[in-house]
This record gives structure tokens, C-alpha cells and sequence, in this order.
């Protein structure tokens, strides 16, 4: 069982879940960021020249989706959904220095085919 199995709105009252539907879209936004980041930094290649790791976003979403035959194209438009779900996490996805790069990466690409 998951724990979003164990959220039970029926539940509830209407006055714990009214008027949240913002902060859990804002929350939605962050944990997806997030699992974006975990994706890249697994997947960062390191080099001699980059010890820090250069990250590929192809590689990052075929591991995240498990489709081995994503095209980079359909890579870019997953990060860029991801990244504008919310606008206070575009903001933070704009500062972030990995997330920023990537982001403008996905943006400049020519996507959807």
C-alpha cells in the first residue's frame, strides 16, 4: 500500500481538505522536481574534466519513465511539464543551477513532434 493509498478524503471533513487544492499543487510540483533532480544526478556521467558529473537528460527520463526508446525530444517536453507545473517551482527551478541549465536546455529544444 502506498501512502497516497492511506489518504481517505470520504473521511474527512470537507473543512480539512477545502481550499488546499494550491499548496497540493504547489507540493505535486516540488515532489516532481525533485524525482527529476534524483533521476539526473543518478545518471550524471563523470569525467576527469567534470568531477562533479555533466548530467543528460535522455538517460535521466528513460530511467524515471523506464522507456528505453524515448527520444531526447520527448525528454525535453517531460522537463519542461515538469518544470512549469507550479510557478513558484519555475522560479525555483530557474535558480537552481542544475535544474536552471537543464530546464533552458529543454526549453531551447525544438520538442513535440
Amino acid at each position: 500500500m502506498s501512502a497516497l493509498d492511506l489518504v481517505r478524503f470520504e473521511t474527512l471533513v470537507p473543512t480539512q481538505y477545502a481550499g488546499k487544492l494550491r499548496l497540493l499543487e504547489a507540493a505535486w510540483a516540488r515532489l516532481m522536481t525533485r524525482y527529476l533532480c534524483a533521476g539526473l544526478h543518478a545518471t550524471r556521467r563523470l569525467t576527469p574534466n567534470n568531477p562533479e558529473g555533466e548530467y543528460r537528460p535522455l538517460p535521466a527520463l528513460q530511467l524515471l519513465t523506464g522507456d528505453d526508446d524515448l527520444k531526447a525530444w520527448q525528454a525535453y517536453d517531460i522537463i519542461k511539464a515538469i518544470c512549469q507545473l507550479s510557478p513558484e517551482v519555475k522560479e525555483d527551478v530557474r535558480r537552481d543551477p542544475v535544474l536552471g541549465e537543464i530546464f533552458d536546455r529543454a526549453t531551447h529544444s525544438r520538442g513535440r513532434r
